[in-house]
């Protein structure tokens, strides 16, 4: 395949990932209300715009390293770094505003991007054929 190729299959499966994310903040949303919202100071809107535009860079960083994916250990650097910015966006609707973070929410974020990707890997990667 090529790099255009790559790229365009990665930030399609990116966005949809972001997708699936953004509707889950507008489901919570409807369920519990602004509360949440509110209480952290970030809009609903923000944090889908967050969780669109982090799938989008996430399936960037797949898409440009595809070729890296073949192989174990460095898909699972390529996957610590894909999920980075979705565990910035879950971290931002757990806490609030990145203006405020301390160390701990930001070794928060950089652990739940370890984990993502160990389950990621764990439970999707296969053998190149």
């Amino acid at each position: 395949m090529s790099r255009r190729e790559d790229l365009s299959w990665g930030v399609r499966l990116g966005l949809i990932m972001g997708a699936m994310y953004a509707l889950l903040v507008v489901s919570l949303y409807a369920v519990s209300g602004p509360a949440r919202f509110d209480r952290t100071g970030v809009s609903i809107g923000a944090l889908c715009l967050l969780y669109l535009l982090g799938g989008l860079a996430a399936g960037a960083v797949l898409g440009v390293f595809r070729s890296a994916l073949d192989e174990r250990h460095s898909a699972f650097v390529v996957a610590v770094i894909a999920a980075f910015p979705i565990s910035l966006g879950v971290t931002v609707l757990l806490t609030g505003n990145l203006s405020n973070w301390t160390m701990k929410e930001w070794s928060t974020t950089a652990f739940m991007s370890l984990f993502i990707a160990a389950i990621g890997i764990s439970v999707l990667w296969k053998e190149p054929e």
